[in-house]
């Protein structure tokens, strides 16, 4: 996660249910039905995935044992698994693929894994093909479905594809003039020269 990056500060904020695996002091006020100052143990509650990550870092274990969000559960998985490009994953959770590789990074799941690999290769080349008609058709109904990372991966495929086409029809940049150019060069032999006196 990069400090200065507000995607992956977002993404960061995006809840996973946990439960409590020991008592945490002056945590209570996490969870609303507690009248203790503390977290008591088996206590359920959303909380951060930064939170997790850093109380395993901090303990090396699992203050906050994390439990399936419900981005991932079944329903949602076989809906992704059967047809991955065109699911609405701004729905279910912004940051989708990049809170999924936090997730995975917390629990050792191979079937999410699978699924997850799956439907981001599929809906990378869907994302690719769509970035390059980007310019011919509205695509505005088609990005809507699309995370925070796929809408960066479109930007960028159709930013390659308009600098492609300027660079088959040789309009990608003007050329110097020879007059600049031999200025250039003569300008550069001056400077050898220079340098070689002294």
């Amino acid at each position: 996660m990069s400090y200065f990056d507000i995607d992956d500060i977002l993404m960061g904020e995006e809840k996973v249910p946990t439960v409590a695996t020991i008592d945490v002091i002056k945590l209570g006020h996490l969870d609303t039905g507690s009248v203790t100052p503390y977290l008591e143990q088996g206590a359920k509650l959303d909380v951060p995935i930064w939170l997790v990550k850093e109380y395993r870092q901090a303990n090396q274990s699992d203050v906050f044992k994390p439990q399936l969000p419900k981005c991932f559960n079944k329903q949602h998985l076989d809906t992704l698994a059967a047809e991955p490009e065109v699911v609405n994953l701004h729905s279910w959770c912004p940051s989708f693929f990049g809170f999924a590789l936090d997730y995975l990074r917390l629990v050792n799941n191979d079937d999410l894994n699978a699924i997850i690999m799956e439907a981001f290769s599929r809906r990378y080349t869907a994302i690719m093909d769509m970035s390059q008609t980007a310019a011919f058709e509205d695509t505005n109904d088609r990005t809507r479905i699309l995370t925070t990372l796929e809408r960066q991966l479109f930007r960028l495929g159709a930013i390659d594809d308009r600098e492609y086409q300027h660079w088959q029809t040789r309009t990608h940049r003007i050329l110097p003039s020879p007059a600049t150019s031999r200025q250039a060069l003569g300008l550069a032999a001056k400077r050898a020269k220079v340098s070689g006196d002294t």
